[in-house]
């Protein structure tokens, strides 16, 4: 477990306090957000005509404590600062961390990151994952090589994000079929997940598990009044009658992550195809996902008029020349269960000088003013 004493020994002369989890209004999470900048206005704008559902569905996570969304807060009254961690469970006991804010506050920052580290462990998250822009120094500098925990616990993939509207696509293929997976294929299914991506991204997705359609995660959910699902297709060729390709389309409440991840389709074809293969193959697989999210009878609601896809760089092109549109990149980072701990280590050398800093300066204000 993290050895957070020094943090604790700033409480006494700090007014520093970590808050129980969720203890904020979503109106007061919003507000903090625009103010330490983390709302930029592109992002504003994309979430604004949507705030209500948003709100709606973040206040329903909360209401469930810890089961499947919490955020972390610190409050320092004496210098009217604050920031906020939140993580929520987008797998089987796999979690997604996000928005970490904080208000120019080296112990604040440093309070949520080592807290959050000790929920992952003694909550036993199965997996956590962190994604962030290749541009953000602060993240990339921390999560965007994760070599050093071990690469049979961790592991970091830069990806495409693209949006893309369905109804223009006409898949029309004579070299692939498509056949829709559940629980009984999840034998396949981790195979060309291990195959096309990695064995921690399966581990972490819980694609070696047999409920890969995460009826029982869905069933968690259901119990703060909100839902949680998976859909996954793969692409056989014809020739062969071997998979090369496969989405995973995930269906959550809308606006858990702002960047709307909670929702995404994970695409991922065979590297060995022609150009010509792989967008045919793209083509048919993002189709049949879309029924997931624009299909009168679904449940979940989706304002939005296009899919989310993450995906390699060839693929990424692919699904270009077909009118998607590349918003930017992102870094999946992610780390399992056995790699906590050497995580832990990691980040405290990583931040020792700060850490040596911080608490010299908090002894030293401590004795003055004795």
């Amino acid at each position: 477990m993290t050895d957070i004493n020094f943090l604790k020994e700033w409480n006494k002369n700090l007014s520093l306090k970590i808050l129980p989890l969720n203890k904020i209004s979503f109106e007061e999470l919003f507000a903090h957000y625009s103010e330490v900048g983390f709302l930029y206005p592109e992002k504003l704008n994309k979430l604004q005509p949507h705030l209500a559902l948003i709100k709606k569905n973040w206040e329903k996570g909360w209401s469930g404590r810890s089961d499947i969304l919490c955020t972390l807060i610190y409050r320092d009254e004496a210098l009217n600062k604050r920031g906020t961690f939140s993580a929520w469970k987008t797998s089987g006991n796999g979690w997604f961390s996000q928005h970490l804010t904080s208000q120019n506050h080296a112990a604040g920052l440093l309070s949520l990151l080592f807290n959050a580290q000790n929920i992952s462990i003694i909550m036993k998250y199965g997996s956590v994952q962190h994604w962030s822009s290749p541009t953000n120094e602060f993240a990339m500098n921390n999560y965007g090589n994760l070599n050093t925990i071990g690469s049979e616990h961790a592991e970091s993939s830069l990806l495409n994000y693209l949006q893309i509207d369905p109804s223009e696509l006409n898949p029309s293929t004579n070299l692939f079929t498509i056949q829709k997976c559940t629980n009984k294929d999840h034998s396949v299914v981790c195979k060309i997940a291990e195959s096309f991506r990695s064995k921690i991204y399966c581990e972490a997705e819980g694609l070696d598990q047999y409920d890969i359609e995460l009826s029982m995660l869905d069933a968690q959910y259901k119990k703060c009044g909100l839902s949680r699902k998976r859909y996954i297709w793969i692409a056989i060729e014809k020739s062969t009658c071997k998979p090369k390709g496969m989405i995973i389309a995930y269906r959550g409440p809308f606006g858990f992550n702002f960047s709307f991840l909670e929702n995404k389709c994970d695409l991922m074809v065979d590297p060995h195809l022609t150009q010509n293969q792989r967008e045919d193959i793209c083509r048919l697989l993002v189709y049949n996902a879309s029924q997931v999210y624009f299909d009168c009878n679904t449940s979940l609601r989706y304002p939005l008029k296009y899919m989310v896809v993450l995906t390699d760089d060839q693929s990424s092109i692919a699904l270009e020349d077909m009118g998607a549109v590349k918003t930017r990149q992102y870094n999946q980072s992610i780390c399992l269960e056995k790699g906590f701990n050497k995580m832990n280590e990691y980040m405290k050398k990583k931040f020792l000088p700060v850490i040596n800093y911080l608490t010299k300066y908090e002894l030293t204000k401590g004795n003055s003013n004795n």
